[in-house]
């Protein structure tokens, strides 16, 4: 299996039962650490713990000897290995074991991945991992996206039906305009004859 484009990724990820809202930071994940390649082998491991000698595998760069409940078929297969690192980062809120995270690199493709959610799913409020902040994306509010903790897709479709209420009432609205504009041409009709009865009418000379 070659190197997985941003579509594939994030199918595995939404497949594995990731929450939309965590799955940039594990596509930042995949890219970072493994580059989208989900046979992907890392260098050999030197450390104090279980990695001591060996390789993290597969599109989320698993150490198998640290998770012994995680098999190499397991690791690289896309969405089995998404569900183990997805457990393995605590559901999202830890991502120390990988090296990425650490050094900051995930950022770029986490960036990334913000903007593909607000596409696929209308998210623009995404918490990153590390720093813990949320940012709008863009730094701005999109039309439709996100208003008042909505998500775009059903906040555009109230927009919608608004839209279609309104329509609807337009030509209601112009008979009512239509009404008042006539009632007020014939109570200054009557008006005038009014005036006219009361006026004392000039004798002639």
């Amino acid at each position: 299996m070659s190197q997985l484009n941003d579509i594939a990724i994030f199918s595995a990820l939404k497949q594995a039962g990731i929450p939309s809202q965590d799955q940039p930071a594990f596509y930042a994940l995949a890219i970072s650490e493994a580059t989208g390649d989900p046979n992907a082998t890392g260098p050999v491991i030197h450390s104090n713990d279980c990695s001591n000698g060996q390789q993290a595998i597969g599109l989320f760069q698993i150490v198998l000897a640290c998770h012994p409940d995680v098999s190499r078929s397991c690791a690289l297969d896309p969405v089995c290995a998404a569900k183990k690192a997805y457990a393995i980062s605590g559901n999202g809120t830890n991502f120390s074991p990988w090296s990425s995270f650490g050094n900051q690199t995930y950022k770029d493709a986490f960036s990334k991945g913000k903007s593909i959610v607000a596409t696929l799913y209308g998210i623009t409020h995404v918490t990153d991992p590390i720093t813990g902040s949320t940012p709008v994306l863009g730094g701005v509010q999109k039309a439709g996206q996100d208003v008042l903790g909505i998500p775009g897709q059903l906040a555009q479709a109230g927009l919608n039906k608004i839209s279609e209420v309104v329509k609807s009432f337009a030509p209601i609205a112009l008979l009512a305009v239509a009404f008042i504009v006539v009632l007020i041409m014939a109570l200054a009709e009557l008006r005038g004859k009014a005036v006219q009865e009361i006026l004392p009418v000039p004798k002639s000379q």
